[in-house]
């Protein structure tokens, strides 16, 4: 786990900063990552920085006329009225908003509950784009293999990515992978995930790519395959998102090729479409918190949608065909929203005039090869071509 002195450096010397992230530890510790991301130690620095730039103060001289200002005057007026000038010169009221309110956040763990109403931020997530096995094979072909390793690893593992750089190789249990199978175990243990652990899984594809990978690093069991900065993965997921042609760049990139500014494809979207194909599939909610490594909210479900690893390994099986990027293994199941499409083609087709055993022994045939939604349409296409055809 990052360390919050790695990212803040010299501002961890001052007392009002060592008392606001300790309480920003508290809060994580009920959260799933058991600490503080290092995005957020990261946009704390930065929001800090600015504002000592603006005051000419440090974290504890800011904290101390704040305090002065209300035993001089029975409120934090002069303190509010202080971070409000601040919030009207920044020229991105975006950014400024969410400065402002983790600013607010810096006061109230050190006793100074501000008045000033916190801004209205826009919603700017509601045009994220959502991760789908195209998207994910487009990005995985274009990077180097250290990255599209975890890639396609959390593709079915729904990690966030600090996460993904606790795994040793020896949570993969290597000793699996000589076997032909639709499925291989990954241990997550409690630290990684912050809440408990279980075992993942991932598909055939990625134990296949993990294999050569491995192979060619010669890594120890102890080693650790993506032993990167959290922040270094995210911008090769943008880099090679970009170089796939699946984002823009509208505002240029960086001298590492890394498009700047906001970015509408995140490494969160691995959590995100791990849940949504699990709701997809009708797991209930909290067997969906467990496969993904939340902790479900209540007592029942703290206490009573426990999965055993067969458990997991049995929903892995059911949601498998919508996971798997590149080809389907032998044992994959085939979606059960998929064999209802199949059988609504089968029986169009049927129907058809001129429609003889031939042709219908080549659709059916056909079908067979179906096994994901995305190959549905591609199917439906070829079936319509075939029909048509003397």
């Amino acid at each position: 786990m990052t360390e919050p002195a790695d990212v803040l450096g010299s501002l961890m010397k001052y007392t009002s900063v060592q008392r606001w992230i300790r309480q920003l530890r508290k809060n994580s510790a009920n959260m799933e990552n058991g600490g503080v991301p290092a995005a957020t130690l990261a946009y704390v620095k930065m929001a800090m920085e600015r504002f000592m730039a603006f005051t000419g103060k440090n974290p504890d001289e800011m904290i101390a006329e704040a305090e002065e200002a209300m035993r001089r005057n029975g409120s934090t007026r002069d303190t509010d009225d202080l971070i409000d000038q601040f919030w009207d010169s920044c020229k991105t009221k975006t950014t400024a908003g969410n400065m402002f309110n983790t600013l607010k956040g810096f006061y109230k763990w050190n006793h100074i509950r501000l008045a000033a109403k916190t801004p209205k931020i826009p919603t700017i997530r509601k045009e994220e784009i959502e991760l789908t096995n195209s998207i994910i094979r487009q990005v995985v072909s274009v990077a180097p293999i250290q990255h599209a390793s975890w890639m396609l690893a959390d593709n079915y593992l729904f990690l966030r990515v600090d996460a993904l750089t606790m795994l040793t190789v020896e949570d993969f249990h290597t000793e699996n992978w000589a076997r032909d199978e639709p499925l291989y175990p990954v241990f997550i243990n409690d630290k990684l995930s912050g809440t408990f652990s279980y075992t993942a899984f991932i598909g055939h594809d990625a134990m296949e790519l993990l294999k050569t990978y491995f192979a060619t690093r010669k890594f120890k069991s102890e080693d650790h395959p993506w032993g990167f900065r959290s922040s270094n993965m995210i911008d090769a997921f943008k880099k090679y998102a970009y170089k796939a042609g699946i984002i823009q760049a509208p505002n240029g990139v960086n001298r590492n090729g890394v498009p700047k500014g906001l970015c509408l494809l995140r490494t969160h979207g691995f959590r995100k479409r791990g849940q949504h194909v699990l709701e997809d599939h009708n797991i209930v909610q909290n067997r969906t918190d467990r496969m993904i490594g939340h902790q479900p909210s209540g007592s029942d479900g703290k206490h009573y949608s426990l999965l055993s690893t067969d458990e997991r390994r049995d929903i892995y099986m059911e949601i498998l065909p919508d996971l798997e990027i590149f080809g389907h293994h032998s044992q994959s199941p085939t979606s059960p929203n998929v064999a209802s499409q199949k059988d609504f083609i089968m029986q169009m087709v049927k129907n058809m005039p001129g429609m003889n055993p031939e042709k219908l022994d080549g659709i059916q045939n056909l079908m067979k090869t179906v096994r994901t939604k995305a190959e549905v349409d591609d199917a439906f296409h070829n079936v319509m071509v075939m029909v048509k055809e003397k």
